[in-house]
């Protein structure tokens, strides 16, 4: 079994009240992330040395227990030696580290040993002193018999540095992080507010993707979020202002849309999608995935163009938009399932067609528009998939 050993004990720098563990970076704490990247490892405990039972880690343990693993908040090495035999292995992650899954696995892998980094670098960055040389750099993996080594030691040790040392005693190697970890934002030692707060910017910019170009709404919007996503996330308020927007903005539309005013029904749809995407955005950082919850805000701004262009259909400029409507939005979600990400983009795109359907509504061509767009969507489906056809032949 794999086990990991975490660390809620350091207290966090520039006087701040809470441990490293419990600083927010990128809308979660530091130990939330290293527990995610535990259990992406393929861990089935967790065990976190701590003083008591913080609010921080009962939320926690429902999260790991969730997830089919076991969690676990000790208190010394003497609680330890009951939950990891000699059989099993040990990943060690101490308070604040937060390395890349991606880079952690490159490193270090299934082997055991102690990643560490030339000491000049590492005490610069805050990091523990091993020897001369070298470094730690907050992550190791070791049998679970190095553990047994800890009996020997006073009882307020710390555990997880007296772990490492333990591992170095036992023979196992030295493994040097690669220069270009630190600078490219790929391993972090989260100690402060500051550092937190740079940590949680770096890896949001770099586990979210904007969307390109082809769709220029959603890649503006995409790149407002982002560049404040940290700061969106640590207040939950922020996120209520955005739900708000969206809902006022919805029942704009169904006060314009019983009106008979089609482009101020556009127009408040447009508000509403741009806060629906800005959630989907967060969602999607915070959680490192798409979530049925980010999925199901993305579907809202079509089922309510389409609500609002049946109750307007008698009314709409030009007549007859309904049908054109409903093959324009079934065009576009087959574009998100084309393989060329530009084309999946451009299948999601929604406030750039509001615009245009706005502008298209004021001249009175709203009819006309929708036949044109949604010829042009059927287009690029055909071309997309006539080339996907030439290729694999």
């Amino acid at each position: 079994m794999l086990v990991a050993l975490l660390s809620a004990v350091e207290r966090a720098g520039d006087g701040a009240s809470c441990p490293r563990a419990f600083l927010l970076v990128g809308g979660r704490t530091v130990i939330e992330r290293q527990a995610s990247l535990a259990l992406a490892l393929g861990c089935e405990r967790i065990v976190c040395v701590a003083e008591g039972l913080p609010p921080e880690l009962i939320q926690l343990q429902h999260q790991v227990e969730r997830s089919g693993a076991r969690f676990h908040a000790i208190g010394g090495r003497q609680a330890l030696h009951g939950l990891v035999s000699a059989a099993d292995e040990v990943l060690i992650l101490t308070d604040g580290v937060v390395p890349d899954k991606d880079r952690l696995l490159a490193i270090q892998g299934s082997r055991k040993g102690v990643i560490a980094l030339p000491a000049e670098a590492g005490l610069a960055e805050g990091y523990e002193r091993i020897d001369r040389d070298w470094c730690w750099a907050g992550a190791a993996r070791c049998s679970g018999s190095e553990v047994e080594r800890l009996s020997d030691l006073p009882p307020d040790v710390d555990l997880l540095a007296a772990l490492m040392r333990c591992t170095l005693q036992a023979g196992r190697p030295i493994i040097p992080l690669p220069d270009e970890a630190l600078p490219g934002g790929q391993w972090w030692l989260v100690s402060n507010a500051t550092t937190a707060l740079a940590a949680g910017r770096a890896i949001l910019s770099q586990g979210y993707r904007p969307s390109r170009w082809s769709a220029p709404g959603n890649a503006l919007i995409d790149r407002v979020v982002l560049r404040h996503a940290d700061d969106l996330l640590r207040r939950s308020v922020h996120r209520l202002a955005l739900w708000g927007v969206s809902a006022v903005a919805l029942l704009g539309a169904a006060s314009a849309t019983y009106l008979g005013e089609a482009s101020w029904a556009l127009f408040a749809l447009l508000l509403s999608s741009i806060a629906l995407r800005a959630l989907v955005v967060l969602q999607r950082v915070a959680s490192e995935a798409a979530t049925p919850a980010s999925q199901v805000l993305e579907v809202i701004p079509d089922l309510a163009l389409l609500l609002v262009f049946l109750l307007l259909e008698p009314a709409a400029p030009g007549g007859g938009t309904l049908y054109p409507l409903l093959v324009l939005v079934v065009g576009l979600h087959i574009c998100c399932r084309l393989n060329p990400e530009l084309v999946q983009d451009f299948g999601a795109e929604r406030p750039m067609l509001l615009i245009l359907l706005i502008l298209a509504c004021s001249v009175g061509e709203l009819s006309f528009a929708l036949q044109v767009l949604s010829l042009a969507v059927l287009g690029v489906n055909f071309a997309v998939l006539g080339r996907d056809r030439l290729t694999r032949a």
